[in-house]
């Protein structure tokens, strides 16, 4: 972390260059079915997870719950993730959220109705079975957000490797 300006903005940036995740900094797990996230030497740092094609398995990389946007703001959120095996069925989310426990903080059905298990949650939201688009969701104090499409401007749709 660094501090950028004497008003007090707060960066966090990791590249994940090294050999090993910082386990000060973030907690990985997964259920039965699932690969917990792992560095994965490559150009420009990588981590990967994993799970296999039962439902319900999941695989999480979480930090602390430190963030307050509502105190301040603005809070930035800037990831390049690649989907590689498949986009059929399943939930992507990546995000903020106040839950640190072995679930999917923000669920989506294929008529992309959000679930939210985390109390508190901002981001992004990917599933097979919908609306084939990221989708922007949130919850607040337990009340879901509106789930907004992400395909203005350009396409979104994630394709497999990229």
């Amino acid at each position: 972390m660094a501090t950028d300006t004497n008003k007090g903005k707060v960066r966090f940036f990791d590249d994940f260059l090294g050999d090993t995740i910082n386990l000060d900094l973030y907690t990985t797990n997964s259920d039965t079915g699932g690969t917990a996230f792992a560095v994965s030497i490559q150009r420009n740092g990588v981590i990967r997870g994993g799970v296999d094609t039962t439902d319900n398995d999941i695989t999480n990389l979480f930090g602390e719950v430190q963030w307050r946007p509502d105190q301040s703001g603005p809070l930035t959120l800037e990831i390049r993730a690649t989907l590689i095996t498949s986009l059929a069925d399943g939930e992507t989310y990546i995000g903020f959220s106040d839950a640190t426990t072995d679930e999917n903080p923000v669920t989506l059905s294929t008529a992309d109705v959000e679930t939210s298990n985390a109390d508190n949650a901002a981001g992004f939201a990917y599933t097979g079975a919908g609306t084939v688009d990221w989708k922007a969701v949130s919850s607040n104090a337990t009340a879901d957000g509106t789930v907004t499409r992400c395909n203005v401007g350009g396409a979104t749709t994630p394709v497999v490797g990229t």
